[in-house]
Protein backbone atom coordinates (compact mmCIF):
# COMPACT_ATOMS: atom_id res chain seq x y z
CA UNK A 1 0.00 0.00 0.00
CA UNK A 2 1.30 3.50 -0.54
CA UNK A 3 2.21 5.93 2.05
CA UNK A 4 0.32 8.91 1.81
CA UNK A 5 2.41 12.05 0.92
CA UNK A 6 3.46 14.04 3.62
CA UNK A 7 1.81 17.24 3.77
CA UNK A 8 3.90 20.36 3.01
CA UNK A 9 4.09 23.47 5.33
CA UNK A 10 2.17 25.46 3.66
CA UNK A 11 -0.72 22.65 3.28
CA UNK A 12 -0.24 21.69 6.50
CA UNK A 13 -0.73 25.93 8.18
CA UNK A 14 -4.25 25.22 6.20
CA UNK A 15 -4.67 22.20 7.42
CA UNK A 16 -4.60 23.57 11.44
CA UNK A 17 -6.22 26.70 10.78
CA UNK A 18 -9.68 24.60 9.51
CA UNK A 19 -9.40 22.31 12.17
CA UNK A 20 -8.85 24.91 14.81
CA UNK A 21 -12.21 26.52 13.36
CA UNK A 22 -14.04 23.50 13.17
CA UNK A 23 -12.70 22.51 16.42
CA UNK A 24 -10.90 18.90 16.13
CA UNK A 25 -7.00 18.00 16.09
CA UNK A 26 -5.94 17.36 12.88
CA UNK A 27 -3.06 14.76 13.97
CA UNK A 28 -6.20 11.91 14.91
CA UNK A 29 -6.97 11.77 11.13
CA UNK A 30 -3.98 13.29 9.42
CA UNK A 31 -1.03 11.32 10.95
CA UNK A 32 1.40 12.20 7.90
CA UNK A 33 1.07 15.97 9.15
CA UNK A 34 2.78 15.45 12.49
CA UNK A 35 6.21 16.27 11.14
CA UNK A 36 5.01 19.39 9.89
CA UNK A 37 2.88 20.76 12.02
CA UNK A 38 5.62 20.40 14.80
CA UNK A 39 7.92 22.31 12.40
CA UNK A 40 5.03 24.79 11.92
CA UNK A 41 5.31 24.99 15.94
CA UNK A 42 8.64 25.58 15.73
CA UNK A 43 8.89 28.19 13.04
CA UNK A 44 6.92 30.62 15.61
CA UNK A 45 2.98 30.30 14.29
CA UNK A 46 0.08 29.53 16.36
CA UNK A 47 0.61 26.51 18.64
CA UNK A 48 -0.98 23.40 17.74
CA UNK A 49 -4.63 22.98 18.62
CA UNK A 50 -4.28 20.68 21.26
CA UNK A 51 -1.74 22.78 23.09
CA UNK A 52 -4.22 25.62 23.05
CA UNK A 53 -6.42 23.45 24.33
CA UNK A 54 -4.66 22.44 27.31
CA UNK A 55 -3.01 26.00 28.02
CA UNK A 56 -7.22 26.99 28.01
CA UNK A 57 -7.43 24.79 30.78
CA UNK A 58 -4.64 24.99 32.86
CA UNK A 59 -2.66 28.31 31.81
CA UNK A 60 -1.86 31.25 33.79
CA UNK A 61 -4.52 33.38 32.58
CA UNK A 62 -2.51 36.56 33.73
CA UNK A 63 0.23 35.49 30.64
CA UNK A 64 -2.33 33.72 27.97
CA UNK A 65 -5.40 35.35 28.49
CA UNK A 66 -5.44 37.89 26.10
CA UNK A 67 -4.24 35.11 22.71
CA UNK A 68 -6.68 32.60 24.43
CA UNK A 69 -9.83 35.16 24.35
CA UNK A 70 -8.87 35.80 20.40
CA UNK A 71 -8.17 31.61 19.63
CA UNK A 72 -9.45 30.97 15.79
CA UNK A 73 -11.28 27.68 17.32
CA UNK A 74 -14.69 27.77 19.16
CA UNK A 75 -13.17 24.74 21.59
CA UNK A 76 -10.90 26.59 23.16
CA UNK A 77 -12.84 29.75 23.91
CA UNK A 78 -15.50 28.10 25.36
CA UNK A 79 -12.98 26.42 27.95
CA UNK A 80 -11.81 29.71 28.40
CA UNK A 81 -15.17 31.04 29.52
CA UNK A 82 -16.01 28.62 31.81
CA UNK A 83 -12.92 28.92 33.65
CA UNK A 84 -13.63 29.46 36.68
CA UNK A 85 -10.60 31.91 37.23
CA UNK A 86 -12.45 34.11 34.24
CA UNK A 87 -11.80 37.71 35.39
CA UNK A 88 -15.28 39.18 35.68
CA UNK A 89 -14.42 41.52 33.54
CA UNK A 90 -13.59 39.58 30.28
CA UNK A 91 -17.69 38.29 30.99
CA UNK A 92 -19.09 40.20 29.32
CA UNK A 93 -16.36 40.49 26.18
CA UNK A 94 -16.79 36.36 25.72
CA UNK A 95 -20.36 36.79 25.41
CA UNK A 96 -20.84 38.74 22.77
CA UNK A 97 -19.18 35.84 20.69
CA UNK A 98 -21.95 33.69 19.49
CA UNK A 99 -20.25 30.08 19.80
CA UNK A 100 -19.35 31.43 23.46
CA UNK A 101 -22.05 33.29 24.69
CA UNK A 102 -24.15 30.08 25.70
CA UNK A 103 -21.22 29.19 28.21
CA UNK A 104 -20.97 32.29 29.64
CA UNK A 105 -24.40 32.08 30.57
CA UNK A 106 -24.08 29.10 32.71
CA UNK A 107 -21.85 30.30 35.26
CA UNK A 108 -22.70 30.77 38.61
CA UNK A 109 -20.80 33.89 38.87
CA UNK A 110 -22.53 35.28 35.89
CA UNK A 111 -22.32 39.21 36.00
CA UNK A 112 -25.37 41.61 35.11
CA UNK A 113 -23.41 42.97 32.08
CA UNK A 114 -22.83 39.85 30.59
CA UNK A 115 -25.74 38.56 31.24
CA UNK A 116 -27.42 41.15 29.07
CA UNK A 117 -24.69 41.00 26.50
CA UNK A 118 -25.56 37.24 25.97
CA UNK A 119 -29.11 37.88 26.04
CA UNK A 120 -28.18 40.64 23.19
CA UNK A 121 -25.91 38.24 21.32
CA UNK A 122 -29.01 35.34 21.55
CA UNK A 123 -28.20 31.63 21.24
CA UNK A 124 -28.60 31.48 25.01
CA UNK A 125 -32.21 31.67 26.29
CA UNK A 126 -32.39 28.23 28.04
CA UNK A 127 -29.00 28.88 29.98
CA UNK A 128 -30.30 32.03 31.54
CA UNK A 129 -33.46 31.37 31.97
CA UNK A 130 -31.99 28.30 34.02
CA UNK A 131 -29.13 30.20 36.12
CA UNK A 132 -30.19 31.73 38.97
CA UNK A 133 -27.88 34.88 38.73
CA UNK A 134 -29.41 35.95 36.04
CA UNK A 135 -31.04 39.49 36.88
CA UNK A 136 -34.78 39.52 37.20
CA UNK A 137 -35.88 41.98 34.14
CA UNK A 138 -33.92 39.36 31.80
CA UNK A 139 -36.12 36.30 32.68
CA UNK A 140 -39.17 38.69 32.10
CA UNK A 141 -37.45 39.21 28.85
CA UNK A 142 -36.45 35.93 28.09
CA UNK A 143 -40.01 35.05 28.65
CA UNK A 144 -41.96 38.05 26.81
CA UNK A 145 -39.57 37.04 23.78
CA UNK A 146 -39.82 33.40 23.92
CA UNK A 147 -42.24 31.44 26.07
CA UNK A 148 -40.97 28.28 25.53
CA UNK A 149 -38.11 29.50 27.87
CA UNK A 150 -41.29 28.80 30.90
CA UNK A 151 -40.27 25.41 31.54
CA UNK A 152 -36.25 26.45 32.33
CA UNK A 153 -37.97 29.69 34.43
CA UNK A 154 -39.62 27.07 36.66
CA UNK A 155 -36.47 25.61 37.41
CA UNK A 156 -35.06 28.62 38.70
CA UNK A 157 -35.02 29.15 42.37
CA UNK A 158 -34.72 33.05 41.63
CA UNK A 159 -37.56 33.20 39.55
CA UNK A 160 -39.64 36.37 41.46
CA UNK A 161 -43.26 35.88 42.37
CA UNK A 162 -44.58 38.91 39.69
CA UNK A 163 -42.96 36.76 36.96
CA UNK A 164 -44.43 33.27 37.61
CA UNK A 165 -47.81 35.34 38.70
CA UNK A 166 -47.37 36.23 35.08
CA UNK A 167 -46.81 32.59 33.65
CA UNK A 168 -49.90 31.20 35.53
CA UNK A 169 -52.03 33.85 33.77
CA UNK A 170 -50.86 33.14 30.42
CA UNK A 171 -49.94 29.37 30.34
CA UNK A 172 -52.30 26.73 29.53
CA UNK A 173 -50.16 23.25 29.85
CA UNK A 174 -51.09 21.10 32.51
CA UNK A 175 -47.90 20.18 33.53
CA UNK A 176 -46.38 23.39 34.09
CA UNK A 177 -48.80 24.57 35.71
CA UNK A 178 -48.63 21.75 38.03
CA UNK A 179 -44.75 22.37 38.37
CA UNK A 180 -45.75 26.13 38.89
CA UNK A 181 -47.75 25.37 42.34
CA UNK A 182 -44.96 23.91 43.40
CA UNK A 183 -42.26 26.96 43.07
CA UNK A 184 -41.50 28.42 46.24
CA UNK A 185 -42.00 31.69 44.75
CA UNK A 186 -45.50 31.47 43.77
CA UNK A 187 -47.34 33.86 45.83
CA UNK A 188 -50.54 33.63 47.80
CA UNK A 189 -52.54 35.31 45.15
CA UNK A 190 -50.39 32.96 42.33
CA UNK A 191 -51.88 29.64 44.47
CA UNK A 192 -55.15 31.02 44.72
CA UNK A 193 -55.60 31.99 40.75
CA UNK A 194 -54.09 28.00 40.11
CA UNK A 195 -57.02 27.26 42.77
CA UNK A 196 -59.71 27.68 40.33
CA UNK A 197 -57.91 25.95 37.47
CA UNK A 198 -60.03 24.07 35.50
CA UNK A 199 -57.53 21.03 35.48
CA UNK A 200 -58.12 18.86 38.55
CA UNK A 201 -54.98 17.56 38.92
CA UNK A 202 -53.27 22.01 39.22
CA UNK A 203 -56.40 22.89 41.30
CA UNK A 204 -55.92 20.13 43.69
CA UNK A 205 -51.67 20.77 43.84
CA UNK A 206 -52.70 24.72 44.55
CA UNK A 207 -55.28 23.86 47.03
CA UNK A 208 -52.86 21.61 48.87
CA UNK A 209 -49.98 24.22 48.70
CA UNK A 210 -52.12 27.05 49.40
CA UNK A 211 -53.56 25.90 53.00
CA UNK A 212 -50.10 24.11 54.03
CA UNK A 213 -48.42 27.62 53.27
CA UNK A 214 -51.64 29.43 55.11
CA UNK A 215 -51.50 26.76 57.97
CA UNK A 216 -47.82 27.85 58.29
CA UNK A 217 -48.23 31.23 58.25
CA UNK A 218 -50.61 31.48 61.20
CA UNK A 219 -48.41 29.32 63.54
CA UNK A 220 -46.07 31.60 62.85
CA UNK A 221 -48.33 34.34 64.11
CA UNK A 222 -48.68 32.58 67.42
Amino acid sequence: MEKSAQLTPLQAREVLELASERSYDPRSSLPQSYPVLAGIEAEGVRPLFHQRLEAARAASLEEHLSALAQDPSPAVRQILAARPDLPQEMQAILAQDPKVAYTIAERPDLTPEAARTAFQTGGCALSLAHNPACPEELLQGLYEQNPQTAWAILQNPAALSELLHQMALRENDTWLLYDLTRHPNASLSTLGHLAESAEPSVAQEARAILLERLERGLECER
